[in-house]
């Protein structure tokens, strides 16, 4: 049909349906809580490894102050050291290479009567100078010198580890923690994201109390082991090794006789001591055991014939036990200490001394003084008990440390050494209880 304007109308055959509705005809199921979900997850998961990372950052603070010991045996005396012989052997095939590589021949020159230097032809001269010194600097000197370099190099290395070692241990814990908060974050939007999250928080939170609980109070790898036995030294200044055997280093400082030592351990003809802390090795013929297990009271009284007290410890706690018995011979003492245990002894087998020292206190805080019988003069002391038994005086005069003594109280006197401030120098002790 055709208007008279132009315009053509179509009539349309069926209905069509011109409302604004574009929704889809199939339903489409959205979790609008969804990305609630994921802020609430996100959420807790950097709330639980915050505190992880608190935990950590404490386990790595026990890491760094327990008192394990983290340094390495190293023997600094390239000779002594067992691997003197395969440094060498590397450093005798090194020399051969261009970094290594240098002339051994050398030529003797004489000054002729014309003034000119000239090479000296004798055949002993040639001999050394082309012959003896090539075979020695290619057979001792170059592999002695190269292996030397190679051994301190790693030595040096791993003496930096053994020192850096509580630090790198607590890095590598708090980057533990850390990558497990990046694992679980990247999870967020799987559906068992909750079960992950679980999961690495267990670990991590395993793997931070369990440095806490073994190093808290050095429970593992403990270098303070308390042991059942002593010895006591019967040689004069004997070496202290670094293992069981005279082909390792020796330790900075030699045992004097009558030294008491904490046996560690033994093997073969050796005994495994420690010395300033310090775990060295001493060979048995040099001294012999001691029970370092302090006797009841009625074995002491059959054993000292003094009326003193001394202390002692136990496993639980330090104590005095009266020892009471007969003693006819007297001493008087120039600077008596009320209530101090009284001793008399020789340092070093030479110097007499008397001693005097107090009950530990609560806190296991020992006082008191010596002094020469030549001169008389006191000098204060202060320090503490071990819950092992064994005492450390530090002696000052004027303020400044000036030695200390080191020893345990026996059922006969008190055994032990004295060191110098620097420890540089040592001389045995033993002294007797005095009424």
């Amino acid at each position: 049909m055709c208007d008279f304007d132009g315009i053509v109308n179509v009539e349309p055959e069926g209905d069509i349906d011109l409302s604004m509705n574009n929704e889809p005809d199939t339903d489409f199921d959205f979790d609008e809580d969804l990305e609630a979900k994921t802020k609430s997850f996100k959420t807790i998961t950097i709330v639980v490894f915050s505190i992880l990372g608190l935990l950590a950052i404490y386990a790595g603070y026990t890491l760094i102050t327990s008192n394990v010991d983290w340094g390495f045996k190293i023997n600094w005396n390239f000779l002594e050291s067992p691997l003197a012989g395969p440094c060498m052997v590397i450093g005798f095939f090194l020399q051969f290479t261009k970094p290594f590589r240098f002339h051994s021949s050398m030529k003797e020159m004489i000054k002729g009567s014309d003034g000119k230097w000239r090479q000296n032809y004798d055949i002993m001269s040639v001999m050394f100078y082309s012959f003896l010194m090539p075979i020695l600097s290619h057979l001792i000197l170059a592999p002695l010198i190269i292996g030397g370099m190679i051994w301190y190099a790693v030595a040096g290395v791993i003496a930096l580890i053994g020192k850096l070692a509580p630090y790198l241990l607590t890095l590598l814990l708090i980057g533990f923690n850390v990558l497990g908060f990046i694992f679980v974050k990247k999870r967020d939007e799987l559906p068992k994201r909750y079960y992950i999250l679980i999961a690495a928080s267990i670990l991590c939170l395993s793997v931070n109390l369990g440095i806490v609980y073994l190093f808290s109070n050095g429970l593992a790898f403990e270098t303070e082991t308390v042991v059942s036995n002593k010895v006591i030294v019967t040689g004069n200044s004997v070496n202290l090794r670094m293992g069981p055997g005279t082909e390792y280093g020796k330790f900075s400082l030699q045992a004097q006789k009558n030294a008491v030592y904490d046996v560690l351990g033994e093997e073969g003809d050796w005994y495994n001591v420690r010395c300033q802390g310090e775990s060295v090795w001493i060979n048995k013929k040099f001294c012999q055991p001691r029970d370092a297990n302090l006797v009841s009271e009625e074995t002491v009284k059959r054993s000292s014939p003094v009326e003193t007290s001394f202390v002692t410890s136990t496993s639980n706690s330090v104590e005095a036990v009266e020892v009471v018995a007969e003693n006819k011979q007297e001493f008087k003492i120039v600077h008596p200490i009320e209530g101090a245990t009284a001793m008399r002894g020789k340092l070093d087998n030479k110097y007499e001394i008397v001693m005097q020292v107090t009950r530990p206190d609560e806190n296991n805080i020992v006082t008191g003084e010596y002094y020469y019988t030549k001169y008389n003069s006191p000098i204060s002391l202060t320090g503490i008990m071990a819950a092992d038994g064994t005492l450390r005086l530090e002696e000052r005069t004027n303020g400044n440390l000036t030695g200390r003594f080191i020893g345990s109280f026996m059922a006969d006197g008190f055994y032990g050494v004295w060191e110098s401030a620097d420890s540089t120098r040592t001389m045995s002790l033993l002294l007797h209880y005095l009424p």
